[in-house]
């Protein structure tokens, strides 16, 4: 069977959108699924930035933007797949080399031992886009996609919770005002999609944001702590 692609994207005024991520899979392994992110001007970037790893409280997301640390290569994937013949299912980031040279893995990390379908939640990760004005647009996007508000001025929260696709989650037990949500099955995964509008309050905290959609993802260590990884994609 052909790869399924699904799109995600910022929804613009005059019905242009901006390109954030796509997840991908094949249905003939549906416990392998795949996270693309575009950079600002909708294309694979050339370069990223990251933040080193950190574990912090079990629900806290913490990063200052002075540790943050240029990388010289792209991305081309995060993943999340079984570990050779066992059932525990890593998270893999695969960084993009020269055209000559195999893509390799890097950060490592495995996020749940024994993974089933029916398997509760075991990772999350969270995307702050940047202000929807420094994103390129674009007329046209290909099906299957989901679309997520934006506002000039405002970045958008996504927070992504994964589990297996037959674990009986009924979505959020409280949405603030403003917070929309979906589920949407990949494989054997399901993934919780909720979104929020934030506005950033001082010209200063506004100029010293890097530009770049920032993405960070969440692990539990034990019920109190959880591991932190952070990127930047320009």
């Amino acid at each position: 069977m052909s790869t399924v692609v699904t799109r995600f994207c910022l929804m613009r005024s005059g019905r242009t959108f901006s390109k954030i991520f796509q997840v991908f899979y094949n249905p003939d392994k549906p416990r392998d699924i795949y996270f693309a992110f575009y950079g600002l001007d909708g294309k694979s970037c050339d370069l990223f930035y990251e933040w080193p790893i950190k574990a912090v409280p079990a629900g806290e997301v913490r990063f200052e933007y002075s540790e943050i640390l240029p990388q010289s290569s792209g991305i081309d994937h995060f993943s999340f797949h079984p570990q050779g013949n066992s059932e525990t299912a890593v998270f893999h980031l695969k960084r993009r080399q020269n055209s000559d040279e195999e893509l390799i893995y890097a950060h490592t990390m495995a996020a749940i031992s024994d993974f089933s379908s029916t398997s509760p939640v075991f990772g999350e990760f969270i995307i702050q886009t940047d202000f929807p004005e420094f994103y390129s647009a674009h007329n046209k996007l290909k099906e299957p996609n989901f679309k997520f508000n934006s506002d000039v001025g405002k970045l958008t929260i996504i927070r992504c919770t994964i589990f297996g696709k037959d674990y009986p989650h009924t979505g959020p037990s409280k949405l603030n005002n403003g917070e929309s949500y979906f589920i949407e099955m990949f494989g054997d995964y399901s993934i919780l999609f909720k979104s929020r509008l934030f506005e950033v309050e001082g010209n200063n905290a506004r100029e010293n944001r890097p530009r770049g959609t920032i993405l960070t993802f969440r692990f539990s260590i034990n019920d109190k702590e959880s591991h932190l990884k952070t990127f930047l994609i320009p």
